[in-house]
């Protein structure tokens, strides 16, 4: 019906705004009617048209995943009256900055990605998306980062085989200082998501590459308490013995917060048990400190000195007495837990 009204019509009706804001294009594109989109592509409507809110039709089927009416919008179209029409280009960012792959890949839209990065060459006016290209609307993050930060495993599968950078970081806003930095496996550290710290590292991620203020993924891992992201992690060849920039180990992390799993992952991984911190305790020392009986025995268990237990160095120099203490209290604790 739409191709008959169109044939009888100019090619004003199939540029045609409508009381919404958006021209008719984007309408269809954003509802996914890929054959509305064809016919009004060979009537003479824009393909890289604007919307009221600075969308394009390429960035609106790429958010909602419609990845037919991605094929029909990036192919070039041949109009009614024999006219050429060129596809849309696959890098243009809306008026927000957001490209359209960083859109399908935060939304997780497999075959969205896929359309955006294989190229066609016979029947597509561009090549293939920029695979590491970051949107200033997403804080300078490349497409990786935003799958790897909401978990979609597949699409960074695909990044990956695409050639993206597995460790290009989010670098904050344009300008901003390097301590804004985050990588993406230490994004998927930080959520959680252990099928993704395998996907990266896997594809090439460096285990112990720092964000932009010097803290690694497993540091980061261990503070959030995912336990199956730090076993990837260590796995793969981090660090047990990463600090935080103050110093702190993340076994005096998990010391202090009472994660006995999480010490006796980091213990049987090589973490130093009795390194002195910036504070002048170690991790023994947090976990009696905090009353955390468990994680006491695990340290005590992985060779902690107990003598070690109840005091600073300083105390220990100060007071004979009070590291005589110290040792029967930490002997008391171990037998009584």
């Amino acid at each position: 019906m739409l191709r008959g009204v169109l044939e009888r019509s100019d090619a004003a009706v199939a540029r045609a705004v409508l009381s919404d804001g958006r021209p008719l294009l984007c309408t269809a594109a954003a509802l996914g009617h890929h054959s509305t989109v064809q016919v009004l592509l060979e009537h003479g409507a824009g393909v890289e048209v604007i919307s009221d809110d600075g969308r394009t039709p390429l960035t609106l089927a790429a958010e909602a995943g419609h990845d037919f009416v991605m094929a029909v919008l990036l192919n070039v179209t041949l109009g009614a009256n024999g006219q050429t029409f060129w596809g849309a280009n696959p890098d243009r960012c809306d008026e927000s900055g957001i490209s359209p792959l960083c859109y399908a890949a935060t939304g997780g839209h497999v075959e969205a990605v896929r359309q955006l990065l294989v190229c066609r060459m016979s029947t597509r006016a561009y090549g293939p998306a920029d695979v590491d290209l970051a949107s200033e609307g997403e804080g300078w993050a490349p497409p990786l980062y935003l799958a790897a930060e909401m978990g979609h495993r597949e699409v960074a599968e695909v990044l990956l085989a695409h050639g993206a950078d597995p460790n290009g970081a989010k670098r904050g806003s344009n300008g901003a200082p390097a301590d804004r930095q985050v990588t993406p496996l230490c994004i998927a550290a930080q959520e959680g998501h252990a099928d993704m710290v395998r996907v990266l590292l896997a594809g090439g991620a460096e285990p112990d590459r720092a964000r932009g203020d010097g803290v690694v993924p497993l540091y980061i891992a261990v503070q959030n308490g995912h336990h199956a992201a730090v076993r990837a992690l260590l796995a793969a060849g981090a660090s047990a013995r990463s600090c935080a920039v103050g110093g702190f180990s993340a076994l005096y992390l998990a010391s202090q917060e009472g994660d006995t799993e999480m010490v006796r992952e980091l213990a049987r991984a090589g973490a130093a048990v009795d390194e002195r911190q910036p504070d002048g305790l170690v991790p023994l020392a947090a976990a009696v400190r905090n009353g955390h009986r468990e994680a006491e025995a695990a340290l005590m268990q992985a060779g902690a000195d107990p003598a070690l237990a109840w005091c600073s160095w300083e105390d220990r120099l100060r007071s004979p007495l009070r590291a005589a203490a110290a040792r029967l209290g930490a002997l008391v604790s171990l037998l009584t837990t």
